[in-house]
C-alpha cells in the first residue's frame, strides 16, 4: 500500500501544481508547454511519469497544430497559386485579345487600302473604258488610237494589230489585182488626192508629224486602202441626162459618183443604204451614166425578188424609158418567145428573179453580162448555196453589185460570203478572214462593250472601200418633210345594211345559215 499511495499522492499534487501554475499562462514568463523535464522532479512529489505523459500531450497538441498550419499555408498557397495561374491565364487571354484584335484591325487597314485602290483603279480603267468608247462612238480615231496607246491595253492593241495587217493585205490584193487586169484610165476623169501614192500621201506626212507612229501607223493603214480601191475618182456634179423621171437628191449622186469610181477601178461593191432612200434610182442612175458617158451598153443583169420585179421594170419606165429593158418572167413558153425576140437584138438590162437565174442558166449563161446587180444581196450570205455557185461558176460577168439594207450579217462567214461574192481574188479565205478577227479573243469569249464596237468598226474599216451606207438620220436634210393624208372610205352595200341593223335594233338579224363574227370578215364589220 506504501507504493499506491505514493503514486497517488505525487498524481494529485502534480495535478495541483500545474492546475495552479498554468491556470494563467499569459502572467507567466516562461512557456511551461515549452518545458521539456529530462529527469525525475521530486518537488512536492511530482514524479517523472506525469511529467513524460503531459510533454507528450503538448508535444502532440503542437505537431497536429504545425501539421495544421502547414497544411493551411500549403492550403493557402495552393489558392494563391492556382488564383495566379488563373489570372496570368486571363491576362493573357486578354492580351491575345489584344493582340488578335490590333492584328485584326491592322489586317482589315491593309485589307481596306487595298480594295480602295483596286476599287479606284477599277473605277478609272472604267473612266477610260468610258471616254475611249465615247471617242470610239464619235468616230475620233486618232485619239482613240492615242488612249490605247496610253492605256498599254494588249486585246486592244493586238486588235488594232490585226486590223493593220488586215488592211495592208487587203490593199496589197487589191493593187496586185488592179495591176492584173491593166486598168487605164478614163478620159477626162479628174484625179482626186487619192490618186497619189500611199507613200507620197500628205495626210501620212501630217500624221507621222503630229502623231505617234504607231497611231500613224493604224490610221494610215486605212487611209492607203481607201486611196488604192478609189485610185481614179470621177467627179459626178449632175446626173444622166437619160434620167427624165425626176432629179436626184444630193446624196444619191454621191452615191453614183461612189459606184462609178468602183467601177473606174475595176472593182465590185455593196450598195447598203437604209431602206427608202432609192437603191434602185441610184442603180438605174448608174446604168444610165454608163451608157451616156462610158457608152457601156451592156447588156446588164439585174436579179431581184419575183416580187419586186413589177417595180424595177416601172421604175425604169418612170425614170429611164430609153434604156432597153426586158421583163424575163412567166410560163416556159413566154421566156422562149423573149429569148428568141431579144437575145439576138439589142437590149441593156434583163430583169429577172432567183429562180429563174438557176433554171434557164443553159440560155442566160450564153450572154457576157457586164453588170450583175442583185437585190436584196443579203440572200448570198451562204456562198455555198446553189444561187451563190451558180453565178459565181456559171455565168459570164464582169462587174458585180450587191444591193442590201441589211449589210453586216450576224455572224463573219456570212459578211466574208458577200465580200468573197463581190471580190473573190481578195476575199479568197474564209479561215484567214475568221482568225483576223478572233485571234485577240481566242483565250476569251467574253468581250465587253467597247471590244465589240471596236470590232464593228474594224469590220467597217474593211468594208468602207467597197460598201456604202446612209441612213435616213444621216441624210434626213435632203429629205422631204412627212405629209399624213387622212382618206375617209364610205361603207359598202353589206357594212352599211350591217350598220343600220346593229344601230336601229341593237342585234343582228341572223337567218337560218351558219353563224360567224361578223369581226372576221371585212365584208360584213365596219
Amino acid at each position: 500500500l506504501l507504493d499506491l499511495q505514493k503514486k497517488v499522492r505525487s498524481d494529485v499534487n502534480a495535478e495541483y501544481w500545474l492546475h495552479k501554475k498554468c491556470a494563467h499562462p499569459e502572467k507567466q514568463l516562461f512557456d511551461w508547454g515549452m518545458m521539456r523535464i529530462r529527469y525525475p522532479f521530486t518537488m512536492y512529489g511530482i514524479g517523472d511519469g506525469f511529467s513524460m505523459d503531459t510533454d507528450d500531450i503538448h508535444r502532440k497538441k503542437r505537431f497536429t497544430e504545425r501539421i495544421s498550419k502547414l497544411e493551411e499555408e500549403e492550403k493557402n498557397q495552393a489558392e494563391t497559386r492556382k488564383r495566379r495561374f488563373f489570372t496570368e491565364i486571363l491576362n493573357a487571354a486578354r492580351e491575345y485579345q489584344v493582340q488578335t484584335s490590333a492584328t485584326y484591325k491592322r489586317r482589315k487597314q491593309r485589307n481596306d487600302g487595298v480594295q480602295a485602290w483596286h476599287v479606284r483603279a477599277r473605277q478609272r480603267i472604267n473612266r477610260l473604258e468610258k471616254s475611249r468608247l465615247q471617242v470610239l462612238k464619235a468616230g475620233d480615231q486618232e485619239a482613240y488610237m492615242r488612249m490605247v496607246e496610253e492605256s498599254k491595253n494588249e486585246r486592244l492593241t493586238m486588235l488594232l494589230d490585226k486590223t493593220n495587217e488586215l488592211l495592208e493585205g487587203i490593199g496589197k490584193a487589191v493593187q496586185r489585182q488592179k495591176d492584173a487586169e491593166h486598168v487605164s484610165r478614163p478620159e477626162g476623169s479628174e484625179d482626186s488626192e487619192s490618186d497619189e501614192s500611199p507613200e507620197e500621201s500628205p495626210s501620212d506626212d501630217d500624221a507621222d508629224t503630229h502623231g505617234s507612229a504607231n497611231t500613224s501607223k493604224f490610221n494610215a493603214a486605212g487611209r492607203r486602202l481607201d486611196s488604192t480601191v478609189h485610185s481614179i475618182e470621177e467627179k459626178v456634179t449632175e446626173q444622166p441626162s437619160a434620167l427624165v423621171g425626176g432629179e436626184l437628191r444630193p446624196y444619191q449622186l454621191e452615191g453614183l459618183q461612189w459606184m462609178l469610181s468602183l467601177f473606174n477601178n475595176n472593182l465590185n461593191g455593196i450598195l447598203a443604204d437604209e431602206m427608202g432612200l432609192g437603191k434602185t434610182i441610184q442603180t438605174i442612175a448608174l446604168i444610165a451614166y454608163l451608157l451616156e458617158k462610158k457608152e457601156v451598153t451592156g447588156p446588164h443583169l439585174i436579179v431581184a425578188p419575183k416580187a419586186v420585179l413589177p417595180n424595177w421594170s416601172n421604175e425604169f419606165k418612170t425614170w429611164a424609158p430609153s434604156i432597153g429593158t426586158i421583163l424575163y418572167d412567166g410560163r416556159p413558153d413566154e421566156r422562149k418567145s423573149l429569148r428568141e425576140t431579144n437575145f439576138g437584138g439589142q437590149f441593156n438590162v434583163l430583169l429577172t428573179h432567183y429562180d429563174l437565174i438557176l433554171k434557164d442558166k443553159k440560155f442566160l449563161k450564153k450572154v457576157h453580162w457586164h453588170y450583175l446587180i442583185v437585190d436584196e444581196g443579203h440572200r448570198l450570205k451562204n456562198h455555198e448555196c446553189a444561187l451563190a455557185r451558180t453565178l459565181v461558176s456559171g455565168y459570164l460577168i464582169r462587174r458585180r453589185l450587191l444591193l442590201t439594207g441589211t449589210p453586216i450579217q450576224n455572224s463573219l462567214q456570212e459578211l466574208w460570203s458577200l465580200l468573197n461574192f463581190i471580190l473573190p481574188n481578195i476575199f479568197n479565205s474564209s479561215g484567214n478572214f475568221e482568225e483576223w478577227f478572233n485571234a485577240p479573243f481566242a483565250c476569251d469569249v467574253s468581250i465587253n462593250d467597247e471590244e465589240e464596237l471596236l470590232i464593228i468598226h474594224r469590220l467597217h474599216q474593211v468594208l468602207r472601200p467597197f460598201l456604202l451606207r446612209r441612213k435616213k438620220d444621216e441624210v434626213e436634210k435632203y429629205l422631204p418633210s412627212k405629209t399624213q393624208v387622212i382618206l375617209k372610205c364610205d361603207f359598202s352595200a353589206w357594212q352599211k345594211a350591217y350598220y343600220e341593223q346593229v344601230a336601229s335594233k341593237g342585234k343582228v338579224a341572223l337567218g337560218s345559215g351558219t353563224q360567224t363574227k361578223g369581226c372576221g370578215k371585212p365584208i360584213d364589220a365596219a
